[in-house]
């Protein structure tokens, strides 16, 4: 009974030890590895980049947003996981090829006696088959027809996906170039004209010096704050223009990568010309429907259903599994120790046929769906080329709006500056020149950004690339050169429409909504 409850103490206390071992608590970050993890990540965001040499234009601007926008990174590290999953889903295609290798042993002999069934007679003698300590070694390969056929449409679909992933990295590449393009002419503006800003603060501010000084003295104290609330009007106008420019630099700088608060300078554009657009609006839409990254996605996705409408079939039918064996036994009682054999094997689960019918309308039920966001994807995509267009156009209207009243209010400017007398009265007037004269500037510079923005959406809606080959190695300066020749050809009004592009024939009898029955129910009593 001692030794009973001993071995039952020492069972308890391993039970403990084993429960306490797989026991897991909550064992947290110190702050010193937060810490360090900040630094290097902060190291990290803005390495491998090429250093500033001067000041940057436009296309070079654009190029460091391709090369080091964090954004695009990832989208090509999602391109290479996507190759990498193709690249191992064709291993599934391989047959099974499989070695075991196992020992055999026990304390007794593995005897047994045998009864003659012809005679019922039962023999007294005991015989052994096996020995009583042996090894075996096996090698398996088998093929299996069916899992063949699923692995090689996974296969296909995994490929599908690397191309999804490309037209993700374009549509990628094609905003960032349409920020940066919009940025660049905002930031611009701001660098050329922070300097007059300033300067004109200063003056504004020490005119509200001298209107207080003037109030406190009691001269004129009614005409003293009607100047001062002028004054202070004045520079809230300023101070809300300087905080546009502000943020234009620094949206700029982030969309380039560059870290906050670095200093940078812009060059001057090669051409301020307003850009052209010669290209028909019908022609523009239906190269969107050849070009556009979402409309080749969409076409991959729906490859990408139908095979696995093609999978969800291919579970209906019976699965041919093909083996060949190497064996070996180390049983010296066995005549032969090693041995081939092979074999043919039909499976057939049953139970996948319940339900077939909802399982096949289901899968079909998806490639309608998957057809059907086609169409109405391409309908949005005409849509947002249709408004692109307008918006150029309104864009180029309000340029040459904005650019006369610049120019009136500087001739007003330079007018005035020349008739104005000492007269103190003549300073508010002076600084409301000024400052309707830099408003103006500004207005003109921003509405030659919007017609740049206008622009580089409308390339994008229409889904033009400045370059091509995510797999080439561009170097920043041959990218800059690059873009610079493409998009100064699309600026000039020469877009490269593919030649496979036709422009579409309507006809009076056809509609696109014929191939969609019920669309064509709908629509046919209005026949």
């Amino acid at each position: 009974m001692t030794g009973w409850r001993g071995g039952a103490s020492i069972s308890g206390l391993a039970i403990s030890l084993f429960v306490a071992g797989c026991t897991v608590a909550p064992s947290p970050y110190t702050e010193q590895e937060f810490a360090d993890w900040a630094r290097s990540d902060r190291e990290r965001m803005y390495s491998s980049q090429e250093a500033l040499s001067g000041p940057i234009s436009l296309y070079e601007a654009m190029a460091r947003g391709i090369a080091y926008n964090l954004e695009h990174r990832l989208k090509l590290m999602e391109g290479a996981v996507a190759a990498g999953d193709a690249k191992i889903a064709r291993f599934d295609l391989l047959p099974r090829l499989t070695q075991t290798a196992g020992y055999t042993a026990r304390d007794t002999e593995n005897a047994s006696r045998s009864k003659n069934l012809a005679t019922n007679v039962t023999s007294n003698e005991y015989s052994a088959s096996s020995e009583k300590q042996f090894a075996t070694a096996n090698l398996s390969l088998a093929w299996n027809v069916l899992d063949f056929g699923v692995s090689w449409l996974r296969a296909r679909q995994q490929a599908d996906s690397i191309l999804v992933t490309e037209e993700r990295r374009r549509k990628t590449v094609q905003n960032i170039l349409q920020d940066i393009r919009f940025a660049y002419w905002r930031a611009y503006g701001a660098q050329r004209l922070l300097p007059k800003v300033e300067r004109l603060l200063v003056e504004v501010k020490n005119a509200l010096a001298q209107a207080r000084e003037a109030e406190q003295q009691g001269l004129q104290q009614a005409q003293s704050l009607e100047y001062q609330v002028q004054l202070l009007e004045t520079v809230r106008q300023i101070n809300a223009v300087k905080k546009e420019l502000i943020f234009a630099r620094a949206e700029l700088a982030a969309l380039m990568n560059l870290p906050p608060g670095m200093p940078y300078v812009l060059a001057a554009p090669d051409d301020n010309s307003a850009p052209e657009i010669k290209v028909p609006l019908e022609k523009l839409q239906q190269t969107a429907l050849f070009l556009r990254p979402e409309i080749r996605e969409q076409r991959y996705q729906e490859r990408i259903t139908v095979a696995e409408t093609t999978k969800t079939l291919l579970r209906f039918l019976p699965g041919i599994e093909i083996n060949v064996d190497r064996q070996y036994t180390g049983n010296s009682y066995t005549l032969n120790q090693s041995w081939v054999e092979g074999g043919l094997k039909l499976t057939w689960n049953l139970m996948n046929l319940w339900g077939a019918d909802d399982k096949f309308a289901l899968a079909q039920a998806k490639e309608e769906l998957v057809r059907r966001q086609q169409l109405a994807l391409g309908v949005a995509v005409m849509t947002q080329v249709n408004v692109a267009w307008l918006r150029f156009q309104q864009a180029h209207e309000d340029f040459g709006f904005a650019h006369e009243m610049f120019g009136a209010a500087s001739r007003l400017e330079e007018q005035g500056n020349k008739a104005r007398s000492a007269l103190a009265e003549s300073g508010l007037e002076v600084i409301r020149r000024t400052t309707r004269s830099v408003y103006m500037e500004l207005q003109r510079d921003t509405a030659m950004a919007e017609l740049q923005n206008a622009a580089g959406r409308l390339y994008g809606s229409v889904g033009f690339d400045p370059v091509f080959g995510a797999e080439r190695e561009w170097k920043l300066a041959e990218l800059s050169v690059a873009l610079k020749a493409q998009m100064t050809e699309w600026d000039k009004g020469n877009l490269a429409v593919p030649d496979e592009v036709e422009t579409p024939k309507p006809t009076a009898n056809e509609s696109a909504d014929d191939d969609i029955p019920v669309l064509k129910w709908i629509t046919r009593g209005f026949k």
